[in-house]
C-alpha cells in the first residue's frame, strides 16, 4: 500500500521560489484531503515548476503517478525525491511499492527482487518505529 507523505517538509532548499513551492504542496495536500485530484496535481507540478529540487513536490507527484496507474511516472519522481533528500521514509516505500508492482508481472522466479527489499530496508532505517 501507498504511503502518504507527512505535511512538513524536513527539508528545504533556500532557492529562489522553494518557499512558495512550500505553499503549493501544502495546498495541493489540502486539495487532495478534500478529493480534488486534479487541482493537486496542478499545484504540485506548479511547485516542481518554481522549485526543481523541491523533493517533497516531487514524491508526492510520485505518489500520485503510483495511485493513478502510471508506474514509469512515480518511479522516475519518486527517485528524483530521494535523490534530493533521501531520508524521505515515504518516498522508500512508495518506491518499494512502485518497484514491487513491476516485479509482480513477471514470474517470481525472474523478477530482481533484491530492489524492492533494498527500498524497504532504507525506509526502515530512517524510522523502524513507523514501518509495519
Amino acid at each position: 500500500m501507498l504511503q502518504p507523505f507527512s505535511l512538513a517538509s524536513p527539508r528545504r532548499s533556500e532557492e529562489r521560489g522553494c518557499v512558495a513551492a512550500d505553499g503549493l504542496v501544502q495546498q495541493a495536500v489540502d486539495k487532495g484531503s478534500r478529493g480534488d485530484a486534479q487541482g493537486a496535481f496542478h499545484h504540485l507540478a506548479d511547485a516542481v515548476e518554481r522549485c526543481p529540487k523541491h523533493a517533497l513536490a516531487l514524491g508526492h507527484l510520485g505518489y500520485m503517478f503510483a495511485i493513478g496507474g502510471n508506474m514509469s511516472s512515480a518511479k522516475l519522481f519518486l527517485q528524483r525525491s530521494l535523490t534530493y533528500n533521501a531520508s524521505f521514509m515515504q518516498a522508500w516505500i512508495n518506491l518499494g511499492n512502485v518497484m514491487k508492482s513491476e516485479q509482480e508481472r513477471f514470474d517470481e522466479m525472474e523478477g530482481d527482487w533484491s530492489t524492492v527489499w533494498r527500498m524497504y530496508r532504507a525506509a526502515y532505517r530512517l524510522s523502524p518505529k513507523q514501518v509495519r
